[in-house]
């Protein structure tokens, strides 16, 4: 898991090539603004643009299994906790690459504005959590097919 400003994204293209495409797609667009949908970036790599409201209950992990996720805060803040020892409590979504789970917290982040969070296959996650009280929250989560 990676969490750091928007502005050190750079920083990370040795690690993964792949921001070199996603870091112009952030930069040219009014994220803000921009109308929720699915976005194709390049070929692997797809920006989806949604809103929700922050929960206080919310305790299951998701992992994926065939992709990077990098999640951008827009509007609003959220936590989300990132866990280990991940034991799943259904089968794996091979279509949409998820897998819902239990989890033990090792953190908790809080994503906001300007920030980002990467989450490689298989880091559990539990993104979406309210911090004080709840929140309307729009993001940006975009997925990277992983070049195993």
């Amino acid at each position: 898991m990676i969490y750091d400003q928007i502005e050190h994204m750079k920083n990370y293209i040795p690690l993964i090539h792949e921001l070199a495409d996603v870091i112009p797609f952030i930069e040219s667009l009014d994220l803000v603004n921009i109308k929720e949908d699915s976005y194709k970036i390049s070929p692997g790599i797809i920006a989806n643009i949604f809103s929700l409201n922050t929960q206080n209950d919310k305790t299951i992990y998701e992992i994926h299994k065939s992709h990077v996720d990098i999640q951008i805060g827009l509007i609003g803040k959220e936590s989300i906790n990132y866990g280990s020892v991940f034991k799943s409590i259904e089968q794996y979504d091979e279509e949409n690459d998820g897998q819902n789970g239990n989890c033990k917290l090792l953190s908790k982040s809080i994503l906001k504005p300007g920030y980002f969070m990467i989450f490689f296959p298989n880091e559990p996650h539990c993104p979406g959590i309210t911090i004080n009280e709840i929140k309307f929250v729009k993001k940006c989560v975009i997925k990277i097919e992983d070049r195993k």
